[in-house]
């Protein structure tokens, strides 16, 4: 679920060249084969080639995943930090929770 977070398919659809020829016939039964696509038509030394395109979608969905794995380990460096600072003062560490630790100290 964590990797599921507002994806965006627009972001991942690519366009791949599928049919490159001279026969408008051909170009225009590939258009009509695949539901997304669109024919160019170019004029190249005085005879058009007509150019047809795919639209595909990547397997990988871009998310916010990235920005909530580096939220997690910001939060673990701080806690290594709290740790150090719990140790630097004399303090133990009894164990460590997913935003706190739990600690004594010799005068308490």
């Amino acid at each position: 679920m964590i990797g599921n977070f507002k994806p965006n398919k627009t972001k991942n659809e690519r366009w791949f060249s599928s049919v490159l020829t001279h026969d408008s016939c051909e170009a225009f039964n590939s258009y009509l084969k695949n539901n997304s696509c669109f024919i160019d038509v170019k004029t190249i030394a005085e005879k058009r080639v007509y150019h047809t395109f795919n639209k595909s979608y990547s397997s990988n969905i871009e998310t916010q995943a990235p920005i909530y794995n580096q939220i997690l380990q910001q939060e673990q460096i701080e806690l290594h930090k709290l740790a150090l600072l719990i140790k630097s003062k004399g303090g133990t560490v009894l164990d460590y929770n997913t935003d706190a630790i739990n600690c004594i100290f010799p005068n308490n």
